[in-house]
């Protein structure tokens, strides 16, 4: 009996610390009607190409940089948007990817939340079977059981979020109207493995590892509003990651310090019908920096989206609540039983 009020209340707790962490990110902040507009058309659909890519990456000081590269085709996806939220699928297609190569095995999954203060990018990955080129010969060379996993969350806070819209350049339900930028500061934290690294350099002095990874994180964002509707949006983050490094073959531990880039880029064209745009995220998360060796795991992202908005004659009575309303329901009623 014991055991179950115990369990009762760790779970009572966890579901009013989850209710908080979503009233308070859905929460609206007061914002500059001036410069940063909404669709007045609540609902949308969006066609989209997208091709993502995990990578390792190696540099020392006689190599270039290598990198360990998957197999992976791109995607076509169609998503369907209403409120502040978005449900979409993908599929990716044989003949979008090299297919004199065979097809890595990956499993991505995403999830970005922004809003007009905060900001959070969650990163699910695993990756296995990777190529690596050969410079000589310029061909590639297979690696099946190499594997790669990639686990974490990253979250800012934007200070000028009355004028600056970082969804407006990124997850396009805003519409930035005149120019403006602002500030980020946050934090990150990730678990990272690795396993059945090759020896492919002498120099290169690596081996399978687990990194839990966690630190700050500050930067800036810019939005360019020209000709009225179309926008080409920047964001730069570095950070400094504290690094717990555990040795999978030998079970050896260290500390370490590493930096972290993150960046945004996106161009293209807004209005209240249409948003058509192209968007390159990149997240470089170093497991190693020192002057014999860098090394690194560089998540790439390129995607063209068109997306046509509109609104209903007649009110579909569950779309009246995007999906935080819905957790935030759900949760509720968790905590009160």
């Amino acid at each position: 009996m014991f055991i179950n009020i115990n369990c009762n209340n760790r779970l009572k707790t966890l579901a009013f610390f989850l209710l908080f962490s979503l009233c308070f990110l859905k929460s609206s902040a007061q914002i500059d009607s001036t410069y940063i507009g909404k669709s007045k058309k609540m609902y949308g659909t969006k066609l989209y190409f997208t091709k993502e890519s995990l990578t390792l990456n190696y540099t020392t000081k006689e190599l270039n940089n290598r990198a360990f590269e998957p197999n992976k085709p791109a995607s076509i996806g169609l998503g369907f948007l209403w409120k502040n939220s978005e449900l979409s699928y993908s599929q990716s297609f044989n003949f979008l990817g090299d297919r004199s190569r065979r097809r890595s095995k990956t499993f991505d999954f995403k999830y970005n939340y922004y809003g007009e203060r905060f900001l959070v990018d969650v990163y699910l990955q695993k990756y296995k079977s990777f190529y690596l080129l050969n410079e000589n010969t310029k061909s590639y060379e297979a690696f099946p059981d190499l594997q790669l996993g990639l686990y974490g969350v990253s979250a800012h806070y934007v200070f000028n979020h009355k004028k600056y819209s970082f969804a407006a350049t990124n997850s396009f339900n805003k519409i930035q109207l005149k120019s403006a930028g602002s500030f980020l500061l946050g934090a990150n934290i990730f678990y990272s493995k690795t396993k059945n690294i090759p020896s492919f350099y002498s120099d290169i002095k690596d081996y399978d590892k687990r990194l839990v990874s966690f630190g700050p994180t500050i930067g800036y964002g810019y939005n360019f509003v020209f000709f009225r509707h179309y926008f080409t949006g920047i964001s730069a983050l570095v950070g400094v990651n504290g690094n717990f490094e555990k040795n999978l073959l030998t079970n050896d531990s260290k500390f370490i310090l590493t930096p972290q880039i993150q960046s945004k880029f996106s161009l293209g064209y807004s209005d209240n019908n249409w948003t058509i745009a192209m968007a390159t995220p990149i997240n470089a998360l170093f497991m190693n920096y020192s002057d014999a060796q860098q090394s690194n795991l560089l998540n790439t992202k390129i995607m063209i989206t068109a997306t046509k908005r509109f609104n209903l004659k007649k009110e579909i009575p569950f779309l009246k609540k995007d999906l935080t309303d819905y957790l935030i329901d759900l949760t509720k009623k968790r905590y009160h039983q």
